[in-house]
């Protein structure tokens, strides 16, 4: 809080407050007809929180506004695929063969890094697809 405001309630009281992360935007403003926090209720009620969407969006909605986050959201996914083929393709068409990165590495490193490229590669996709259902799960239930 800031160092002018002090507040004098009991821990029990407090956790009726309304949290606010920046705070200079809490006002300690005494109203006697409707309680002392009146003010910063009501102006929390007029201010939209929550985006909604994937996680961390409320931030880049903050940031940067609605219009040009939706522009990134739209943009960016197609911006990094195209660069994605394109070197996919230089590969592929470089060094032919079934096997993808795995043989990319094998030629380049040597077998023990193909070899140690799949490996990684196969635990982390057990690890993700373990992780996503949690990962859904929590975001869901917040």
């Amino acid at each position: 809080m800031n160092t002018e405001t002090q507040i004098t309630k009991q821990p029990s009281e407090l956790a009726e407050l309304p949290h606010e992360k920046d705070d200079a935007t809490v006002q300690d403003v005494e109203q006697p007809e409707q309680g002392p926090h009146a003010a910063i209720q009501d102006q929390h009620r007029s201010k939209l929180t929550v985006a909604g969407g994937a996680y961390g969006s409320e931030r880049v909605v903050r940031a940067a506004g609605p219009l040009f986050t939706l522009l990134g959201f739209l943009v960016f996914p197609f911006a990094w695929g195209v660069l994605e083929s394109l070197v996919t393709a230089e590969l592929a068409a470089a060094l032919p063969g079934n096997g993808g990165f795995v043989l990319w590495a094998d030629r380049a490193f040597g077998p023990l890094a193909g070899s140690l490229l799949g490996t990684w590669k196969y635990l982390s996709c057990v690890v993700n697809v373990a992780a996503y259902p949690a990962l859904v799960a929590d975001q869901w239930r917040n």
